[in-house]
């Protein structure tokens, strides 16, 4: 009895879906899009100024792109958790001068712990206002930021700490295997910013935050110390990038860091992060501060006065947000419509059991009203598919799903799956499973 091999021409048509799916998959990740958006942006730049690929310019850009990715990196944690930092650049400021006084009774090491330390402390202080009183990260980090910018001039005296010792320009012109210490540090950084958010159960509990806060704590995540971990890591990189832009110049000016906070947050949404939390990556922040430098660099070479400059990136701001928005609802239409088996049958009905207590008929600020009793099927078939639901079906099942997913990432480093958050006995009940 012989058996039938599949042709080659059935096993090539069989797999070209699957094909397709991986391909548009891998066009869709954010770091591939903001990869190609900069390499664009680059070539264009290129032809309008025959100085901005030239190896001085190139390395000028790296040394331009230090100190605001790596407050860039502080607001990516941020803004993951839904929250927003605005005292970066007063924070920078203060724990620079604090820096340069400091430099004149310590040595350099310990100057700088401690300008690191009072950057992570104003940190602390801002993320417990925030997550354990309650007040709005916009007007505590407001309001930080008057008070940091205040404090530089007080303890500066209104004037540059110029005095600064020769030795710091070690920090930032020091080569090691041809690459400048403060472009190899800012690498490491991001490497180890990276590897946080993707491989350890910290980081997939901020993404949790970020997503649906309520969710995460009723999963009996640490909420808490995760809300308050991203302003303390901002207001200590902060100080960080005061220490690189102090090394460069030998000078500790008031005004260091003065609206930084909106180069920083330009590149975080550049790179893809969304302002309500939950969704973004280091790569993508490094891509969009890579972005915000040339534009600022070309435009110098294009002779663009700075005045302008500015306008130029609240608009670019604009435009990502927008940009952002109209991606995102493309790309899950997408794939809702090209990956297979995708969907599944959701009552809408049911999802009341997982409705917070005083938010009645409402889901993450959806209303359930209008989608009652109504089943979807992604899958296609007689029952209306993804592609053709309400959007405000779409972000329901989004709010449902996302969650869950992280949820169970973090369980199941500690040996639990299926956790179950349940309202209908009056109380936070926790139904957990141990693992077999």
């Amino acid at each position: 009895m012989s058996i039938e091999k599949p042709s080659p021409s059935r096993s090539i048509a069989a797999s070209a879906p699957a094909a397709a799916f991986r391909i548009k998959q891998l066009a869709q990740r954010l770091e591939v899009r903001m990869l190609g958006l900069a390499i664009l942006i680059g070539l264009c730049l290129s032809l309008l100024s025959p100085y901005f690929l030239t190896r001085p310019n190139i390395f000028n850009m790296l040394d331009q792109s230090v100190v605001i990715g790596i407050i860039a990196v502080g607001m990516t944690f941020v803004i993951l958790t839904g929250g927003i930092d605005l005292s970066v650049g007063s924070v920078a400021g203060f724990t620079g001068i604090l820096l340069g006084l400091s430099l004149q009774h310590m040595p350099i090491v310990p100057a700088i712990a401690a300008a690191v330390a009072a950057g992570a402390g104003i940190g602390l202080v801002s993320g417990l206002l925030i997550n354990v009183f309650g007040l709005a990260a916009f007007v505590v980090t407001l309001g930080v930021m008057a008070i940091g910018r205040s404090l530089a001039y007080i303890a500066s005296g209104q004037t540059a700490i110029s005095n600064i010792p020769d030795a710091m320009q070690a920090i930032v012109y020091t080569n090691i295997l041809g690459i400048p210490s403060n472009v190899l540090f800012l690498i490491i950084l991001y490497i180890v910013a990276w590897a946080y958010l993707a491989f350890t159960k910290g980081g997939r509990t901020i993404y949790a935050v970020g997503s649906n806060k309520e969710a995460a704590r009723a999963a009996g995540l640490n909420t808490l110390f995760y809300s308050v971990l991203p302003y303390v890591l901002s207001g200590a990189l902060s100080a960080v990038a005061a220490t690189f832009s102090i090394s460069q110049i030998l000078s500790a000016d008031p005004l260091m860091g003065n609206s930084m906070e909106l180069d920083a947050i330009a590149a975080v949404v550049i790179g893809g992060a969304s302002l309500y939390g939950g969704r973004g990556s280091m790569l993508g922040t490094l891509f969009g501060v890579f972005i915000m430098v040339m534009i600022r660099n070309g435009l110098n070479l294009m002779g663009v006065s700075p005045f302008w400059q500015g306008s130029a990136i609240g608009t670019i701001i604009i435009v990502a947000l927008l940009v952002e928005r109209l991606v995102l609802e493309e790309v899950q239409d997408g794939d809702a419509e090209l990956a297979p088996g995708a969907g599944g049958p959701v009552d809408v009905e049911e999802l009341r059991d997982d409705v917070r207590p005083g938010q009645d008929d409402r889901l993450g600020g959806l209303d359930l009203g209008d989608l009652r009793g109504e089943r979807v099927d992604g899958r296609g078939g007689d029952d209306r598919t993804l592609r053709h639901r309400p959007r405000r079906a779409q972000r329901l099942e989004r709010e449902v799903e996302l969650v869950p997913r992280l949820v169970l990432g973090v369980a199941a480093d500690r040996g639990e799956v299926g956790v179950v958050h349940d309202h209908r006995g009056g109380g936070d009940d926790l139904a957990r499973r141990e693992v077999a």
